[in-house]
């Protein structure tokens, strides 16, 4: 498995991402490339429509986008609930499959 983060070096929501990867041992499983939301050629545009970091890609080229719903969902696949016990990442893939976000 292979995912692409994008993030930047001084994100906070970034690092929150690395740091619970490498707490999950995904820490191999992702390749960080940077990313500068100030320009407007990144490609961080296509890939998350808010234009923001973190956003985390996929495999299977799905894109999950905000530090909460990427932890969330990487615990959950690895069998552990997520922060109170919701679990946002799952009601924003369906939320996404239904079409009301992008």
């Amino acid at each position: 498995m292979s995912m692409k983060l994008r993030s930047a070096g001084p994100s906070p929501f970034g690092r929150k991402v690395r740091i619970a990867a490498a707490a999950l041992g995904l820490a191999g499983d992702i390749t960080v490339e940077n990313t500068d939301t100030m320009d407007e050629d990144d490609s961080i545009r296509r890939q998350n429509p808010l234009g923001k970091i973190p956003a985390l890609i996929l495999d299977d080229g799905r894109v999950l986008y905000d530090s909460r719903v990427i932890v969330e969902m990487k615990m959950r696949a690895d069998g552990r609930r997520g922060p109170a016990g919701t679990w946002q990442g799952e009601q924003w893939l369906a939320r996404r499959q239904r079409g009301t976000v992008a």
